[in-house]
């Protein structure tokens, strides 16, 4: 008799003897049968095991039917229930055997001469599915499997190469115990934020090519594939002068790849883009002199580099843009099409500032009609548009590139820039004086620029901040025919110069640099800044170059100026109120979304739930005066000027005028005070308020939302501040609290800063709009993934690549 069918009919003949027994059982015990510790139907399971009892039956043996008890070769392989590796007990559900991982299976299945995990470069563990990869030359083939010695140490790919811990490894190589010896480094991964406090026991042996003799605190970074770096500490909870700068070894100045001291003129903190190729690197945050000690926070964003895929959606990296090379078959991140050395629409030249097509290097098309069409630039249409005897770009010197739609400004003498980019720089050493600026002396050397406004603007501010003689800014048409919208001689510090004209119309204009006198030249720089009216378009290259910028309220949405949902006067929700202070759901006015629960949810505010919180006979936003808006979460802190929310990491505001309703607890503080409202939505680990860069002596006091006697902290004068106070509190529950702004005296008062930063704890979710404004960040080592804070990979202490190791180290 076949194996097969004898199995079942031992299974069914064990099944009607227990079941007869199970008939004969007479009161020899009270204890039901999934409780009494015997195998009451002989199938080897008892009790809890037992597929009767996991689904509620009396007796054992009222066994359900299923795959791995029905007497039949449910998946068709030749072996019959219990016989079927696929069952483990006969309460399985299916006979289907789970299939091995093809990095585990003893195959080779890609053809590629590798077997399984850890020789095929396709495995990252024995669990992966496939061992499907794009090696020796695909652009995702990592390191330990490409065929080339990569670290040059003589040793090639997994297993020869010490420094490959498996042929899938991103690195051949093994971070270097030499490169930062004797300084004190931890490590960063992910994208996110991170706080420092440099103190006087922190290293003070590097300096930066950019400055940077003070104390330092240093990170390393592993780079696993072409990667850019944006690095910044110009972040609210930065009250110190900082440099960064990036090395491959600590001490040695020809192994760095970027140094930044200051990211703006005058600020203390520094910003740094740099290109990284997969290896170990050291971000290190520097005093920007020698007596420089106190807190930091430095954010730090990874992209993709060039060359690498963004087909899922990653965002490449400042400079560079997601698309599809000619003749390639998935996106990767690549220079703009006007700056890719490529003549991509054939018509003999490529890129800016050759191509007439390129209005700027950021520009994501070469097409022109040139010589000949309608739309063609005049410095490329084969005319001498401004009768000076030279034509078009590179043979005109007013004309800065082929791209550049005015060749006229006949009276310049020199090279005209086009403004592509928020800074430009240049000398005005060798140029001549060609114009008579209408705000100051006269004399001096000049030199014009060509601004070509795509849309309306409100305002459009240019300065010289930088620069290193007595400036004049101008701004005129750009026919350079002395007709000048503005002029401005000592606007800024420094002898340089501040323009600011409001009310712009689309067109081309021309700006100028000249020196207030005869002596006055040098070396300049030139900040453009420009911002839109509501509802413009915002695709034009200067939006995404920094140039314009859309108003405040309105974000560009990828075609114009739009505000959010809780500034549009909309009622996007459908409860009958309009955007912010109005709707519940609206926590400032450029919060993205209206939805709430009122009046009876759980998660309704205060001011918006119709119900008199406080007790005072009045009910809810605006009624209730306590309530800043309909989103406040308490209405119970009095105060008798109006309540402020934190909807930012920096706020400025004045006390001057104010009342003094609250005495701190710490000290005495009988100025005039300003009360601010947070609104927690997840727990916190830390929370950092300072009133750093304000002029007077100031006192913070932290309380809950009821703003009751006790503080749950007050400061008067913190740590490295001076005057100005400092409130770091850890552990604090969601919900809602309140900062007050005091003065020590009763003289105490004027404008003031305040700095707010929190992090929050891990796993907490991040879809406030105080993770996108900054007040809020997930901790180091966490980073957004949109919804929640996730622990990075090498951070979650889960086996990942089930290699049996749990993260870093």
């Amino acid at each position: 008799m076949p194996r097969a069918r004898l199995s079942a009919l031992l299974s069914a003949c064990l099944l009607i003897a227990a079941t007869a027994m199970a008939g004969c059982a007479g009161g020899g015990s009270d204890q039901p049968q999934c409780q009494d510790g015997v195998d009451n139907d002989g199938d080897g399971l008892i009790d809890g095991d037992d597929p009767a009892c996991q689904r509620g039956r009396d007796v054992e043996s009222d066994d359900p039917i299923t795959d791995c008890n029905n007497g039949e070769d449910d998946d068709g392989d030749g072996l019959v229930d219990l016989d079927d590796p696929g069952c483990a007990n006969i309460g399985d559900d299916s006979e289907l055997d789970t299939p091995v991982p093809q990095c585990d299976d003893g195959i080779d299945n890609d053809g590629d001469g590798k077997i399984d995990y850890p020789a095929d470069p396709g495995c990252f563990s024995p669990l992966q599915a496939s061992e499907d990869d794009d090696c020796p030359d695909g652009p995702n083939c990592p390191e330990c499997g490409d065929g080339v010695d990569n670290d040059g140490d003589g040793a090639i790919d997994y297993p020869a190469d010490s420094g490959c811990a498996s042929a899938s490894d991103s690195l051949e190589r093994t971070a270097d115990p030499t490169a930062c010896a004797g300084i004190d480094y931890q490590p960063l991964t992910g994208n996110g934020v991170t706080s420092g406090v440099i103190v006087p026991a922190d290293s003070q042996t590097l300096s930066g090519t950019c400055g940077g003799p003070g104390h330092e605190q240093v990170y390393e970074l592993t780079i696993e594939r072409p990667q850019v770096l944006v690095a910044t500490t110009a972040l609210s909870g930065t009250v110190i002068d900082t440099v960064l700068y990036v090395r491959e070894r600590c001490g040695e100045p020809s192994t760095e790849h970027g140094c930044n001291d200051n990211a703006t003129a005058g600020a203390v903190g520094s910003s740094l883009t740099v290109a990284l190729d997969p290896g170990y690197y050291y971000l290190i945050v520097d005093g920007a002199s020698v007596a420089t000690l106190g807190a930091y926070q430095l954010q730090v964003t990874f992209y993709p580099g060039a060359g690498t895929s963004c087909d899922g959606g990653e965002a490449c990296a400042p400079g560079l843009v997601c698309r599809t090379l000619p003749g390639g078959t998935g996106k990767t991140c690549e220079q703009p099409v006007c700056s890719d050395g490529r003549d991509d629409d054939g018509d003999g030249v490529a890129d800016y500032p050759g191509d007439p097509g390129c209005a700027s290097p950021a520009d994501d098309s070469e097409a022109d009609d040139c010589p000949d069409g309608p739309t063609c630039p005049a410095c490329s249409n084969h005319q001498d548009d401004d009768g000076d005897g030279q034509v078009d770009y590179p043979a005109d010197p007013d004309c800065a590139s082929a791209g550049q739609t005015v060749e006229g400004c006949g009276a310049e003498q020199d090279p005209i820039q086009t403004v592509t980019g928020p800074t430009l720089s240049g000398s005005t050493a060798a140029a001549h004086d060609d114009f008579d600026p209408t705000c100051g002396g006269s004399g001096g050397l000049d030199v014009a620029h060509f601004l070509t406004v795509p849309v309306a603007l409100q305002s459009l501010t240019v300065d010289t901040i930088g620069s290193a003689f007595d400036t004049l800014v101008y701004v005129g048409d750009a026919a350079c025919d002395g007709t000048y919208l503005g002029c401005n001689d000592d606007g800024g510090s420094n002898a340089t110069s501040v323009l600011t004209l409001s009310d712009v119309a689309p067109g081309s204009y021309a700006v100028f640099v000249d020196g207030y006198g005869s002596g006055d030249d040098g070396a300049y720089r030139l900040n453009v800044h420009g911002v839109a009216k509501p509802s413009e378009a915002c695709t034009d290259p200067l939006f995404a170059a920094g140039v314009l910028a859309c108003p405040t309220g309105f974000p560009c949405d990828g075609a114009t100026c739009a505000p959010p949902a809780c500034g549009n006067t909309i009622d996007e929700d459908g409860d009958g109120f309009a955007g912010f202070p109005d709707d519940p759901g609206c926590t400032s006015a450029l919060d993205p979304d209206e939805t709430d629960d009122c009046p009876d949810g759980p998660n309704c505010p205060a001011c918006g739930n119709h119900v008199d919180d406080d007790g005072d006979g009045l009910a809810d936003y605006p009624a209730d005066p306590n309530c800043l808006a309909a989103s406040t979460d308490s209405e119970a802190c009095p105060d008798s000027d109006a309540l402020h929310a934190i909807t930012l990491p920096t706020h400025t505001d004045t006390t001057a005028g104010a009342t003094n309703d609250y005495a701190a607890t710490c000290v005495s503080s009988p100025g005039p005070d300003h009360v601010w409202t947070l609104d927690l939505p997840v727990p916190v680990s830390s929370l950092r308020v300072d009133t750093a860069g304000t002029a007077w002596d100031t006192v913070l006091m932290l309380k809950t939302a009821a703003c009751g006697a006790t503080d749950l902290a007050c400061n008067d004068q913190g740590t490295g501040l001076g005057n100005q106070s400092l409130i770091t509190a850890t552990n604090l529950a969601a919900g809602g609290y309140v900062v007050i702004v005091d003065g020590y005296t009763t003289s105490a008062s004027g404008p003031y800063t305040l700095n707010v930063h929190g992090v929050t704890v891990p796993d907490a979710a991040c879809t406030s709009p105080l993770f996108a404004s900054g007040v809020l960040s997930c901790p180091t080592g966490y980073g957004c993934d949109g919804a929640t804070c996730v622990a990075a990979a090498c951070n979650d202490q889960i086996d990942q690549d089930g290699d049996g190791k749990v993260g870093y180290p």
